[in-house]
C-alpha cells in the first residue's frame, strides 16, 4: 500500500507536469496536493477508523537530573 506521503508526492509531480514543468512553484504544488490527498483520504470511512489521535509520549526524564 502507498504511503499518504507517496500520494502527495505523485500529486504534486501532476501539477508540475500540468504547469508545463514550469520549475519554482514546488511549495504551491505540495501544499495543493496535500490538500488535495487529506480531503480524498478523510472522506474514505476506512481512512477514518485507521486514523485514531496519537497521544504525544510523557518526556523522559534524564538521569542524573
Amino acid at each position: 500500500m502507498e504511503s499518504v506521503k507517496e500520494m502527495i508526492e505523485k500529486r504534486a509531480y501532476q501539477l508540475f507536469l500540468e504547469r508545463g514543468g514550469v520549475h519554482g512553484y514546488h511549495i504551491e504544488d505540495w501544499l495543493q496536493a496535500e490538500k488535495e490527498i487529506m480531503a480524498q483520504l478523510e472522506k474514505d470511512p476506512a481512512f477514518q477508523a485507521t486514523t485514531a489521535p496519537v497521544k504525544p509520549k510523557a518526556a523522559r526524564r534524564k538521569r542524573g537530573a
